[in-house]
């Protein structure tokens, strides 16, 4: 069990945590919780930098762009964590990993875990889920809440899983449609294996060698030294090309949302888990890194004639959907323990700065398999803290810092860090205090391989987890 030390500075930093500077205030929400249906929409592995209403000129995503059109659309905001399984859990809790507990490869969602749809179902809420990646199924806890957890379009990553997503999803809906219902449906296939949609053609006139390789997440990685510029290209090219496969999809969903009368008293959430590297920082995939190409995913509330449409620039976090959604109740949580904040006044158009910072980790260990080889080729033990454009992370095992500014440097290729920054003198004591109590849990013991299925083993090398 690895331990981990280090020095704290003896500094006390107030932060406010307060909506200051409002030009107006914001227009009181004309509904609560209970009068509306909730619809959440995840996008597995899908970074904001990909998405068309977040990136000026691509048409990866003409549905979900109308939507984050038609809607209240958060251009800055981000998960706790680089990849699944601690990412939706902190959407379902409101609580950063180190909280809910949901730290490493196949940990369970602790069981009683306070839940949105747990939330929800006892506000009066038919609570279903359509999921289609097992690291979130019913086996690690990710149905606690549910009335029904259709996890039949679950499947491997070469397959595509969207149309049986749309599918199940919308069964659920006109099963649902006379009740009051949360509905989370979650799409799996912008996860790598890239597979080509050639309806939605970018990489046809690629001529290079990688058309040619393997191409598992894992054979990419271990290539990927070889690669030039156009290479990357080709595999940014179908990832997006998943993205806009995924976006049809999504199109239909709220297409039934209308078919059905149910578009105008449905607020839909729409969101993503983590987002991709594609050697911006000699990484292909996620899991290993607390960059923005990982940790910027895209954020709309929609829901029309009572939600004014517009764009909100304040830091966010995938961990304030559950606060958000409890303000919104008659019936708010009095006594809660939530990482996340309400949204509820910037949703009505409140304008001005969040004076806090927002933290992410990630614990990703290295087990060894029964021969003592490591089962991934990078282990990752880091935490951040990001406030405002800047960004301070902290890799505990080495100890090593490193500072960036986001808004000269989105992709945060220059490191600025000094321990005489103004910067780093704010965000230092503030991520080390967040740290204490947490990453004591980091090291502890990973499953051994041998001790999984062999289903799970399988899966989890598929989809570049271990090796």
């Amino acid at each position: 069990m690895k331990k981990f030390r280090h020095a704290r500075i003896l500094t006390t930093v107030m932060v406010a945590f307060l909506l200051a500077g409002c030009a107006a205030d914001p227009d009181e929400l004309s509904f609560a919780l209970e009068d509306v249906n909730v619809l959440m929409i995840v996008v597995d592995t899908m970074g904001a930098g990909h998405v068309g209403a977040w990136t000026k000129g691509l048409d990866t995503s003409p549905n979900m762009d109308a939507l984050a059109a038609g809607g209240v659309k958060f251009s800055k905001a981000y998960s706790p964590a680089p990849w699944t399984q601690p990412a939706v859990a902190s959407l379902m809790t409101g609580q950063t990993p180190s909280r809910h507990q949901v730290l490493h490869i196949l940990d369970n969602l602790p069981d009683g875990s306070f839940t949105l749809a747990r939330a929800l179902k006892k506000r009066g809420f038919k609570t279903s889920g359509v999921i289609s990646h097992f690291l979130i199924n019913t086996k690690h806890g990710y149905a606690q809440g549910f009335d029904r957890y259709n996890e039949n379009a679950v499947a491997g990553h070469q397959d595509l899983t969207s149309q049986a997503v749309t599918r199940n999803a919308i069964m659920e809906m006109r099963r649902l449609k006379d009740e009051r219902f949360f509905l989370f449906v979650h799409y799996f296939d912008p996860h790598s294996e890239y597979v080509h949609h050639q309806q939605f053609d970018r990489t046809s006139e690629y001529p290079g060698k990688i058309r040619t390789m393997k191409r598992d997440i894992l054979s990419l990685r271990a290539n990927r030294h070889l690669m030039d510029s156009r290479d990357v290209d080709f595999l940014v090219g179908l990832y997006r090309e998943e993205i806009e496969y995924t976006d049809l999809y999504v199109g239909k969903l709220l297409a039934e949302l209308e078919t059905l009368g149910l578009k105008e008293n449905t607020l839909v959430i729409l969101t993503a888990d983590h987002g991709e590297e594609f050697m911006e920082h000699d990484w292909i995939g996620h899991t290993r890194y607390l960059y923005d190409t990982l940790l910027h995913v895209p954020m709309v509330f929609s829901l029309p004639g009572r939600l004014k449409p517009g764009v909100v620039d304040e830091p966010v976090s995938l961990n304030d959907v559950m606060p958000t959604l409890m303000d919104l109740s008659r019936t708010p949580v009095a006594d809660s323990s939530w990482d996340g904040r309400s949204l509820m006044g910037l949703l009505g158009g409140a304008k001005g700065k969040w004076d806090r910072p927002l933290f992410s980790e990630v614990s990703y260990l290295a087990p060894a398999d029964e021969q003592g080889t490591p089962t991934a080729e990078k282990e990752a033990f880091l935490a951040a803290a990001g406030l405002g454009d800047w960004k301070l992370i902290h890799d505990l095992e080495k100890n090593q810092w490193t500072l960036f500014d986001r808004g000269s440097d989105p992709l945060e290729m220059r490191d600025l860090f000094s321990p005489d920054h103004k910067q780093v003198q704010l965000l230092q004591p503030l991520l080390l205090e967040w740290e204490e109590g947490k990453v004591e849990t980091w090291g502890r013991a990973f499953e051994d391989l041998e001790q999984m299925s062999e289903e799970d083993r399988k899966r989890l090398r598929s989809f570049g987890y271990v090796r």
